[in-house]
């Protein structure tokens, strides 16, 4: 493509799309304080793309054990379920909430699941 053509469809995308300055101004995660205000369709759609995420490690390097044992342990959970799981781990732990939710899903789904994958 011509750099134009690619420079007039960004422009496009970028009316189109508005990103949501208000929400990541200064922040590049979300926090947990940030995820228990959205919306419950809001919640659920992160937790499903956090674990997808999670789910997908192995093909950057990390532990194909670590990843099955993640999915066993919540393979027969829906969205809703997943983001109940991390709703009540926030308001469980008050503390957390300030702290990025990649980090925060971690800790919540090593104290669900267990920190070690089975032999």
């Amino acid at each position: 493509m011509r750099p134009l053509t690619i420079i007039s469809l960004l422009c496009m995308l970028a009316l189109v799309c508005p990103a949501s300055a208000a929400r990541y101004a200064h922040r590049p995660f979300v926090t947990g304080e940030a995820f228990l205000a959205f919306s419950p369709a809001g919640r659920e759609s992160y937790a499903t793309g956090i674990l997808d995420g999670l789910l997908m490690a192995p093909y950057l390097g990390a532990p194909l054990a670590r990843a099955a044992q993640l999915n066993a342990c919540l393979g027969s959970k829906n969205d809703a379920e997943l983001a109940g799981l991390l709703s009540d781990y926030l308001r469980q732990h008050a503390e957390e909430r300030r702290y990025e939710m990649p980090s925060v899903t971690l800790r919540a789904l090593t104290a669900l699941c267990g920190a070690e994958p089975p032999p």
